[in-house]
């Protein structure tokens, strides 16, 4: 009976009987050669764990002809690692944020909305009326009257309230100061602070 070169694998000859035991003894040592080579460095990749990668200084993992499989891993691993680094500073449009709904602090808003706010905010510190000499004995007021009256008060210069009265007496106030936001609603007989931020 001959012997394969590398595993020492039974091969019977034509002549040989054919052993069972022979066939299980070959099983035994393909497993165990299998196991071995597939824990070794450069091994059989199937259910192996990568613990360490070449270092590679390509840019892209391209498999070259011979190359072991450690190798490129590594260059991939290396690619994506790449990858992750050059992302870490950089902005995709999908995340630029092209209106004032979002509370996501992590999101960048687009110039465009800036300047509109911006733009927003300037009108607004013009346009308001300074009452501080006024404040003292009486509110400044502006009304527009309509099917709902539309009123806005400055009180002083640092507190503005904007009102809208209901023909059944429901007025609901948004105010805005220095140091907060804050809603009331009056239901005819009684104010209420619903918020304020």
């Amino acid at each position: 009976m001959q012997l394969t070169p590398n595993y020492n694998l039974k091969k019977p000859e034509g002549t040989d009987p054919v052993d069972i035991q022979d066939i299980n003894d070959n099983a035994d040592l393909i497993d165990a050669a299998l196991k071995k080579k597939a824990e070794s460095s450069g091994g059989d990749i199937s259910g192996m764990t990568v613990k360490t990668l070449d270092d590679i200084t390509t840019e892209f993992p391209v498999p070259e002809a011979g190359e072991s499989t450690k190798t490129f891993l590594g260059k991939v691993k290396k690619f994506f690692s790449d990858t992750k680094n050059w992302m870490t500073g950089v902005c995709l449009i999908g995340q630029i944020v092209n209106n004032c709904v979002t509370n996501n602090a992590k999101l960048p808003l687009s110039a465009a909305q800036g300047k509109v706010l911006m733009d927003l905010y300037t009108v607004l510190n013009t346009k308001i009326a300074d009452t501080s000499g006024i404040a003292n004995t009486a509110n400044a007021k502006i009304e527009l009257n309509g099917p709902i009256k539309i009123i806005a008060y400055g009180s002083d210069k640092n507190k503005w309230a904007f009102q809208q009265q209901f023909p059944d007496g429901v007025i609901l106030s948004l105010g805005i100061s220095e140091t907060e936001i804050f809603y009331d609603y009056y239901d005819g007989k009684t104010w209420t602070r619903k918020w304020t931020r």
